[in-house]
């Protein structure tokens, strides 16, 4: 029912998503829906659902099917993965120090797949239009 009116909110999330941290963008991502939807609806005596930051994080995290807010969160479970793997990619054993190899693999796979992510990340956003025609999230990265 709210197609149209959520509209505004989509935009906001595809314009800020890689430019806010996650929790703030989800809050003010609720703020906007309120300010600009919820209120104004109200006042003309139109019921409007509640939808706060943490039913938009939902909603868009498990329930939308824009490639270019999926990529852009991949890209985010890229990173914190990457970051995890670097913290202990160095095997100490008393004094001495060694370079885990199966942590190095890994690390290698992660920093190729986040690459590939927005690559074609970039591809999406590269031209008028090209944002809607991502393609499946699943597979597509060795086209």
């Amino acid at each position: 029912m709210l197609t149209k009116q959520i509209s505004l909110v989509v935009k906001f999330v595809k314009e800020n998503l890689d430019k806010m941290s996650e929790e703030a963008l989800w809050k003010q991502s609720a703020l906007l829906y309120k300010r600009e939807i919820q209120e104004p609806r109200r006042k003309e005596g139109v019921l409007t659902p509640h939808w706060n930051w943490k039913d938009i994080r939902t909603h868009f995290l498990l329930h939308c099917s824009d490639h270019f807010i999926a990529r852009t969160f991949a890209c985010r479970q890229l990173q914190t993965a990457r970051y995890a793997v670097e913290q202990r990619l160095m095997r100490v054993d008393g004094e001495t120090k060694e370079l885990d190899k199966a942590g190095t693999e890994l690390l290698l796979k992660l920093i190729k797949e986040e690459s590939a992510q927005r690559s074609i990340l970039q591809n999406m956003s590269s031209g008028p239009g090209k944002r809607a025609t991502g393609g499946s999230t699943v597979g597509d990265a060795n086209k």
